[in-house]
């Protein structure tokens, strides 16, 4: 009778954990909405764009059926990590970047106008579509796009994919090989300001706010940084969200993983694209 007290207690927990596991919030567990229009499938398209901390520093203003102007939402600015909101926006770029590519797939020519003078502009840029031929871009590639700290390839880069990506010859855009001075370098500081920035104490309370480790803080939230979009799944992925709070990625053992997963990452990769400005 013991036995299969435990046994079906045992079976409980299982079935528990698994339905917990398959619980675990996702993009795709949230209802799909679909886009009234192009124009607004394209700024969705835009919102899938990387950025800091999963701010989503972006307000858009849709001005006609061809028209919308991004802005900045400096309310999601991280004064800590990003004082003079140069992260802010760079991942307003991506976001325009993407526009720009979902408008060519779906059949329109993309004109950007940049707006912004300086690091305190609200509006940052009007986008005009027009209609053009297909680009033949897979809008899938968008939608799959995730960053992750995981060790990459420690292959060497193809020419023709060096040559397809340092286009033009542009003396802004350079590559440096992971056994070149220049790659050592840059891989070496890139560890040491990631352990700075980690190990701040400032930096790791405005880190805590974007965490969203509950099913019901993503749900509620819609943004930061989700065990789903960093990678945390399985069993790791149900303890997180159940058994842990923002406040204890403060703990010095959360910290340490975070700088580990960064130095895998640099023992192997094949170079860098530095862009300058």
């Amino acid at each position: 009778m013991k036995t299969n007290t435990i046994t079906t207690l045992f079976a409980s927990i299982v079935s528990c954990l698994t339905m917990s596991l398959s619980c675990t919030t996702t993009r795709e567990s949230f209802p799909k909405e679909q886009p009234k229009d192009d124009i607004h499938k394209i700024i969705y398209y835009g919102t899938l764009a990387g950025n800091s901390h999963n701010t989503q520093p972006w307000i858009v203003e849709i001005k006609s059926a061809t028209q919308f102007e991004v802005q900045a939402d400096f309310k999601r600015k991280l004064d800590v990590v990003d004082d003079t909101a140069r992260g802010l926006y760079i991942s307003l770029g991506a976001f325009i970047e993407n526009c720009v590519i979902s408008a060519n797939s779906l059949g329109y020519q993309a004109d950007v106008k940049y707006t912004a003078v300086n690091n305190t502009d609200k509006r940052a840029a009007v986008i005009t579509i027009t209609p053009a031929d297909k680009s033949g871009y897979s809008l899938i590639n968008i939608e799959r796009r995730r960053t992750l700290r995981i060790p990459f390839k420690k292959v060497p880069m193809q020419k023709d994919h060096l040559r397809a990506l340092l286009v033009d010859s542009n003396p802004h855009v350079n590559y440096y090989s992971a056994d070149s001075v220049t790659g050592n370098y840059i891989a070496r500081n890139t560890l040491l300001a990631y352990t700075q920035q980690a190990r701040d104490p400032k930096a790791q309370d405005e880190l805590a706010k974007w965490f969203r480790f509950s099913n019901s803080h993503v749900k509620k939230e819609r943004d930061g940084l989700t065990t789903s979009g960093m990678g945390i799944d399985g069993f790791a992925g149900l303890f997180v969200s159940n058994f842990m709070k923002p406040e204890d990625s403060k703990s010095v053992s959360f910290v340490d993983t975070g700088i580990k997963k960064v130095k895998d990452q640099l023992d192997s990769y094949a170079g860098w694209i530095v862009i300058t400005q």
